[in-house]
């Protein structure tokens, strides 16, 4: 008759609590359970954790073993009649199963990217990254590996001192995960982004056969984002920039061309700072494949990009790196006097992200700034499929996107017009 026991070996504490199985003089194996308790909390003819205050889970562990005895006896009566091997790998293996322990866990123990997310993460990086196609058709680059890596390392700070198995990483930690970042004030749409990482980790986990909670796939409420309008340079603006005397500094001076050229044009730093050289001017105008989108544009000279041509005897500025360029910009602006306090998202150093708040606006002055205001100055004032036509845009959706004129910079001009025609 086959019958199960349980027992402890010595006094020392914590004590492991075994797992005997016997049937007759050819079956009689031991195993640890790996459940742990004080040799004094021990009842030994009963064989389970005494009635004592001290341990707080003893009900939990008591029904455990209690089934865990059952579980053993029913599978055994299936795999004898089965005609399957009974020895002491088949115990270790249905008390494995029952605790629902990873598989291969005893091979896998210094195999912590099997177990744990972060870990599998930075493993899948190494080892996997290289050769996985984006869903632009290119293998993932070093650019967008080191945004994967910044991601694992808001996960680790997520997760504290104890790893996230992957196995227990279900909608509700994921929306944790979600609330803690909102509680860090990041941005909805960062929020998003992260979110869609968590997942693609666990898809490639999913792929490499290790078991994850299939409910990380629902949908995760994301807090609707606080709408801040990145800052354009309005037609003063840009005069005033075009005007000023930078003959006393000429590193601002060819950045102050180069930013004067970007919001006459539409163009991306990758196109105006790389791309572009003198003989894209033809005929007055600018012929250009852009960089980003391979699209031909073809875009009118303005005169102000005209009178820069002029002044450096048919030359273009001199190029420097984006970097640089994001740099000097905001001291231009600053120099002509852009200090308005406005809203927006500066990046904190010690935070690594950028914050919501009102800042100077030279501050917030980068690279883009030339093709959101090339869009916004002229949205309403020409047809939108010559926006959309001379900054390379397929669709009316993309140029809205660049449109950063306030409701009530609208209402101005809406009432210049009314007085326009009724005056």
């Amino acid at each position: 008759m086959a019958t199960v026991k349980y027992f402890i070996r010595g006094k020392n504490n914590p004590a492991t609590i075994h797992c005997r199985f016997i049937n007759g003089r050819a079956m009689d194996f031991s195993l640890s359970t790996s459940l742990n308790v004080n040799p004094k909390h021990w009842d030994v003819k009963q064989q389970k954790i005494r009635n004592v205050i001290e341990v707080r889970n003893r009900d939990e562990i008591n029904r455990k073993l209690s089934r865990l005895k059952i579980e053993i006896i029913d599978q055994f009566n299936l795999d004898f009649i089965n005609g399957n091997i009974i020895d002491k790998l088949w115990l270790r293996n249905v008390i494995s199963d029952f605790f629902k322990r990873p598989t291969d866990e005893v091979n896998n123990v210094n195999l912590d990217h099997k177990v744990y997310y972060t870990s599998f993460s930075l493993w899948w990086l190494k080892n996997k990254a290289s050769s996985w196609l984006t869903s632009s058709g290119q293998y993932m680059n070093d650019r967008e590996n080191s945004k994967y890596t910044a991601f694992i390392g808001m996960v680790q700070d997520f997760e504290g001192k104890h790893k996230l198995p992957i196995k227990n990483i279900n909608h509700e930690v994921i929306t944790d995960f979600v609330n803690y970042l909102n509680k860090n004030d990041y941005a909805s749409e960062t929020i998003r982004r992260h979110v869609n990482r968590f997942k693609f980790f666990l898809n490639r986990a999913n792929q490499e056969n290790i078991k994850v909670d299939k409910s990380y796939l629902q949908r995760v409420f994301v807090p609707k984002p606080i709408e801040v309008k990145e800052p354009y340079l309005n037609p003063k603006e840009i005069d005033k920039i075009y005007k000023h005397d930078f003959s006393d500094n000429k590193k601002l001076d060819n950045v102050r061309d180069f930013l004067i050229i970007a919001v006459w044009t539409g163009l991306r730093i990758s196109d105006f700072m790389s791309s572009l050289n003198i003989s894209n001017f033809i005929d007055d105008q600018i012929e250009i494949r852009t960089q980003k989108t391979k699209t031909s544009v073809v875009i009118p000279l303005h005169p102000m990009v005209k009178s820069i041509l002029i002044k450096r005897n048919g030359q273009l500025p001199n190029k420097i790196s984006d970097q640089k360029f994001n740099l000097y910009v905001k001291d231009v602006c600053k120099l002509v006097g852009l200090k308005e306090k406005i809203p927006g998202r500066l990046y904190d150093n010690d935070k690594k992200r950028k914050i919501l708040g009102d800042y100077e606006k030279h501050k917030l002055i980068s690279s883009h700034i030339g093709r959101r205001s090339f869009a916004t100055n002229h949205y309403g004032k020409i047809a939108n499929s010559v926006i959309m036509g001379v900054c390379g845009w397929s669709d009316q959706k993309m140029m809205l996107h660049y449109i950063k004129k306030s409701n009530r910079e609208h209402a101005v001009e809406l009432k210049k017009y009314w007085e326009e025609i009724y005056n």
